[in-house]
């Protein structure tokens, strides 16, 4: 009984553990895109900028 409530707990913190790796993942790629748009944005800053 022991052994397979020890396996069962390892299971279960093994889909935590995946379960936040692919929370981070996602948190990740949402700041790659916040990052090109705050760029984009700076960019459009700078263009604007020289045409004054």
């Amino acid at each position: 009984m022991f052994k397979y409530k020890c396996n069962e707990d390892r299971a279960l913190v093994e889909k935590h553990l995946v379960d936040i790796q692919s929370k981070q993942t996602e948190i990740e790629k949402k700041e790659k895109e916040r990052a090109k748009e705050l760029y984009a944005l700076t960019k459009r800053d700078k263009d604007v900028l020289k045409d004054i």
